[in-house]
């Protein structure tokens, strides 16, 4: 996800291209206005945080589509500006939004672009967002294209399952609300952060889900533990709730996690979770 207000979107755009040439035209990317936490640790004023994302967007979506673009916003001004390298041409990226405003399930749903649901949140704590997704795609045409990630640790024993995994887990939700909990004075006032689109990170959503125990984490869909069977059953619930799924990504590491884990969740993903839904197809 390249966080918008704190990036030039030409020369952004111009990085894509170039990765994209050396992946051989297979880089999806998000774009996002970034963490609630970040404007006054990094220069950008919080008010400005949602004009400098939309302005920087449809430079870097004009830079990668056409080959002669200009701007004359705010904050950038762009007079017959072309990036090197080009994209190929007829390139069309899969493009991701992610957030909790509802300001970007809006704009994700006119413009056709995939929307990534944050990992730790279950469906519930999105539906409403996610409804405003699926009517602005309805709207403008589009059809929905929903990322769901959730952070995943298996084995093939559940209790083993749940002993390697509960530090990484509760360390997964501490690490997202620490910023919340211990430093208050990087975060903007709860008005500035509701006026400016950011009031999730005034609801106190991520300091209760710090101090959830652990096995209401699992039981609650906040984090996925168990079996592949656990983990197929999971998924197949979030497929019959939210409409417009497409995509299951999981968080193998979500901080300090040994290489042996991570390596066997995926392999036991690839292996057992994936044939599942492959053969349903």
């Amino acid at each position: 996800m390249h966080v918008l207000p704190y990036h030039n979107p030409a020369v952004l755009a111009s990085q894509i291209a170039q990765f994209d040439m050396l992946v051989d035209g297979r880089y999806e990317f998000g774009l996002g206005r970034g963490h609630a936490w970040l404007p006054l640790t990094s220069g950008v004023p919080v008010e400005e945080s949602r004009a400098r994302y939309v302005e920087a967007l449809k430079i870097v979506i004009d830079a990668l589509e056409k080959e002669r673009f200009s701007a004359d916003g705010r904050y950038f001004k762009i007079k017959d500006g072309h990036i090197v390298p080009r994209p190929t041409p007829g390139r069309k990226f899969r493009i991701f939004l992610g957030g909790t405003s509802d300001s970007t399930y809006e704009l994700a749903g006119e413009r056709g672009y995939a929307m990534v649901v944050p990992p730790l949140l279950p469906y519930q704590a999105l539906r409403p967002q996610l409804d405003i997704y699926r009517a602005s795609c309805t709207k403008h045409g589009n059809k929905p294209d929903i990322v769901w990630i959730h952070a995943c640790h298996l084995d093939f024993d559940r209790d083993t399952a749940k002993r390697e995994a509960e530090k990484m887990m509760r360390g997964f939700l501490k690490g997202n609300a620490s910023v919340l909990l211990e430093n208050r004075n990087e975060m903007p006032s709860k008005e500035a952060l509701e006026a400016a689109g950011y009031g999730f990170y005034a609801s106190g959503i991520m300091e209760n889900f710090s101090d959830m125990p652990y096995d209401e984490m699992i039981k609650n869909d906040i984090v996925w533990v168990g079996t592949p069977h656990d983990v197929i059953e999971r998924i197949e619930a979030v497929q019959k709730l939210c409409e417009g799924l497409t995509e299951v990504a999981i968080t193998v590491n979500p901080g300090g996690v040994e290489h042996w884990k991570t390596i066997k969740t995926q392999e036991m993903f690839a292996h057992h979770v994936m044939p599942h839904f492959a053969a349903k197809k």
